[in-house]
């Protein structure tokens, strides 16, 4: 470590709690429908993209990316130092 830099203390992450967990689970295809109607509606190019069954398949994508989002998120981090 030079002169410069700063030692950063290891820190750690608390779990999510497990009721927010289920109650955001439970909101995931809304949320997921709504983030691609925010899309579509910022992005006219994605408008006809994003529409029809592709449209539902892209919803059920990033419904299953939020999804392994809150899996990540219930599991505490072991403490780690930021370098």
């Amino acid at each position: 470590m030079t002169s410069n830099e700063q030692s950063i203390p290891a820190t750690s992450v608390s779990a999510l709690d497990g009721d927010v967990a289920i109650a955001l689970r439970n909101r995931l295809p809304d949320v997921a429908a709504r983030t691609v109607e925010a899309v579509t509606a910022e992005v006219a190019d994605y408008a006809d993209t994003l529409s029809g069954d592709y449209g539902v398949n892209i919803a059920q994508a990033v419904e299953l990316a939020l999804a392994a989002f809150l899996r990540l998120a219930e599991e505490p981090e072991p403490a780690v130092s930021a370098q």
